[in-house]
């Protein structure tokens, strides 16, 4: 058995213990709280909901979620991706793309930001399960999934604004940074994933950096800017919240 401990002040997450060496994240908070991966790709977890993930991935990256959330996937075309989510599994080899999955809900929806995904659902009858025909999507696509006749229903980029997720991230296209000072880059990054980032040793008034950080995950961009600032300077994940602990620029 695992037990993992993720307290916030805002009572975002509680301990979960699961067999098979499963770490658990149970968000019962009011806030999206950031979890990574021992692949390097991280997940923004919405209130209300659990992931789970092994404590290393084998030739296939599975995890678990019951609920919503957000997935920046590290490209990895020898070990596809699966998130199971009830009767319904999506598969990437490295993209962004939100998921919304409450096991209560009649409707699961799968939104795709970046990349390709393929979504597939399993149907179970009295004697026998058998899969539905998966749908593919690219980006800005989203297909939703009618639990109770077990179809798919492709949703369109021109779909009604109450039917599409607003909890996408809207990160640059881009994130290029010219000399620019790094509490600036650490606000661009905190606003757009709407994660808490806080600094912790020395000031880092006086360092700025020049770097570009298209198609990185979240936990990517932020090892990027340690390296930038210092060979001192590292984050962690504590309390729901991204840490950056240096001893000040270039040191």
């Amino acid at each position: 058995l695992r037990d993992i401990t993720v307290k916030s002040n805002a009572g975002s997450s509680q301990v979960v213990t699961a067999p098979g060496h499963l770490n658990v994240v149970h968000n019962t908070g009011k806030q999206v709280i950031p979890v990574a991966l021992p692949d390097g790709s991280n997940i923004l977890l919405h209130p209300s909901s659990r992931i789970s993930y092994p404590d290393s991935f084998g030739i296939k990256r599975e995890v678990i979620l019951s609920g919503k959330a957000f997935f920046e996937i590290v490209k990895q075309p020898d070990a596809p991706f699966y998130v199971y989510a009830n009767e319904m599994v999506t598969r990437v080899l490295g993209t962004s793309f939100l998921i919304e999955a409450f096991e209560n809900d009649p409707h699961f929806s799968v939104e795709v930001k970046t990349g390709e995904v393929s979504v597939s659902a399993s149907e179970k009858t009295t004697e026998t399960t058998h899969q539905l025909p998966a749908v593919k999507l690219k980006a800005s696509e989203k297909v939703m999934l009618d639990r109770s006749i077990r179809k798919f229903l492709s949703l369109t980029p021109d779909i009604p604004a109450d039917l599409r997720h607003p909890d996408v991230p809207q990160t640059l296209e881009t994130y290029r940074f010219l000399d620019t000072p790094v509490a600036e880059i650490l606000n661009t990054l905190s606003k757009d994933y709407e994660v808490v980032i806080r600094l912790t040793g020395n000031s880092l008034s006086d360092c700025s950096l020049t770097t570009t950080l298209k198609d990185k995950t979240l936990y990517e961009k932020l090892k990027i800017i340690c390296e930038g600032i210092g060979p001192g300077t590292s984050f962690t994940i504590s309390d729901g919240q991204v840490i950056i602990h240096s001893p000040g620029c270039n040191q």
